[in-house]
């Protein structure tokens, strides 16, 4: 449960903002490759009204059991990742 942990801590939102696809994949393309991987992963899932801890965690979590992510760096990725989701939530 560490994924939530770090989900809850690194991604929760301030306050309403709405969605900038192009900024979003701005910053998302400056990103090192485990950041990107999740950002990827979760910036299509997000929508206006989701709960983007869940969503990290709903995507993340299968990258991370098949491999494509390891364990130990999921947490930073996910950090690094987290600016760049809140311009599309």
């Amino acid at each position: 449960m560490a994924l939530a942990t770090f989900a809850a801590a690194a991604l929760t939102t301030g306050g309403a903002a709405r969605a900038d696809l192009a900024a979003g994949a701005a910053c998302a393309a400056k990103l090192p490759v485990p950041a990107k991987l999740v950002y990827d992963a979760v910036a299509p899932a997000l929508k206006p009204d989701s709960v983007m801890k869940d969503v990290v965690i709903a995507q993340v979590r299968p990258l991370v059991l098949s491999g494509k992510l390891d364990r130990a760096s999921a947490r930073a990725a996910a950090e690094a990742a987290g600016p760049c989701l809140k311009l599309v939530k």
